[in-house]
């Protein structure tokens, strides 16, 4: 796709699928403007690009902005076109020079716009210029955890205890599989996660879970005098799961 521009207007989007999926409706009050976007890192502002002779592995050039490339697309538009307001955008293109992306741009002055009720959010005063602002889904990226070197695009999140998942999920897949008393069943729907609720829950507060009449924190696997996945043809993936068997989910449980 060869553009004359760093920015125009186009027709009608290139990839329908992907502008309808984040929000584009072909009416009025909506356009598509393609942005291209140079790729690589960037310079270091120095006086008149004078770098005094520096060299070449003194930090001037590959600087990484905390910004991705089409963040700031969405920012070189904004200011271009400001009587706007930017919905979203995507990728559609690229070469060895520059990046090229649509962006979903709304007229918030525009009537039809102004009585839909799913997008007239946007015609509020707080959403002008709402890519400068962390608020679209491509500049969102860039607000996660962590700031400094190589934190360009994080998004944020957090990981609990993964030794103490994969336990608790090999138990409870156990206990799924086992014949419950009436007072407390694992349905099918149930999920792992509500089963770990049921199960930490105080015992003066809740009555704890029973299996054959027993407390299930006294159960012993070597009680049992059916064990279903040494049945001829049984899976024991049915019973045990994260390649545990018998054996180690013994270990680990105890």
């Amino acid at each position: 796709m060869a553009l004359s521009k760093a920015v125009h207007k186009a027709d009608k989007p290139t990839y329908i699928d992907k502008a309808r999926q984040l929000g584009y409706k072909a009416k009025e009050g909506y356009s598509i403007y393609r942005v291209r976007i140079k790729r690589g890192g960037r310079k270091k502002l120095v006086n008149n690009g004078n770098t005094r002779g520096k060299c070449v592995n003194a930090g001037i050039y590959e600087q990484k902005p905390s910004l991705n490339l089409q963040g700031m697309a969405e920012i070189k538009l904004g200011k271009k076109i400001r009587n706007l307001r930017i919905l979203n955008s995507y990728w559609v293109g690229q070469d060895g020079t520059y990046k090229y992306y649509e962006v979903i741009m709304v007229d918030p002055l525009c009537q039809r716009i102004r009585d839909d009720p799913r997008i007239n959010w946007i015609c509020n005063p707080v959403m002008k210029h709402r890519e400068c602002r962390g608020l679209t889904s491509a500049t969102k990226k860039s607000r996660g955890l962590g700031k400094g070197i190589r934190y360009n695009q994080t998004i944020g999140g957090s990981r609990g205890n993964e030794n103490s998942e994969l336990v608790w999920g090999s138990i409870l897949k156990v206990l799924h599989k086992l014949p419950m008393d009436d007072e407390i069943k694992l349905e099918d729907e149930l999920t792992e996660t509500s089963v770990e609720v049921v199960l930490d829950q105080p015992a003066e507060d809740k009555q704890l879970p029973t299996l054959n009449s027993n407390n299930i924190y006294d159960f012993e696997i070597d009680n049992m005098e059916d064990k279903p996945w040494n049945r001829p043809g049984a899976d024991i993936t049915d019973y045990f799961n994260y390649g545990f068997n018998e054996t180690t989910w013994k270990k680990i449980y105890r």
